[in-house]
């Protein structure tokens, strides 16, 4: 989820995450509000990167796209895209 951890980001990853998902975050890195305490501790896994810079430049996050890529080819198959406010 990329921005999962500012206001209207914390609320989705919130939905994702009591439906059984498991979430990664992409962020500048800065946990907002009460998603330090709320969103946080729940997560697979944060990311932070600079979005002047590009996500290609983002290194840890093109490794794990590669990773699961490779080592789980069926999950693009589930790969769920969805908009929570129709949700």
């Amino acid at each position: 989820m990329f921005g999962g951890n500012g206001l209207l980001g914390s609320s989705a990853v919130d939905r994702l995450l009591e439906r059984g998902h498991e979430v990664w975050a992409v962020s500048r890195g800065n946990f907002y509000w009460d998603s330090v305490t709320r969103i946080a501790p729940r997560l697979r896994g944060a990311i932070a990167c600079d979005r002047n810079h590009g996500v290609h430049a983002c290194a840890e996050l093109v490794s794990l796209v590669d990773s699961v890529g490779q080592s789980r080819p069926e999950m693009w198959n589930s790969v769920t895209f969805c908009d929570p406010a129709t949700q």
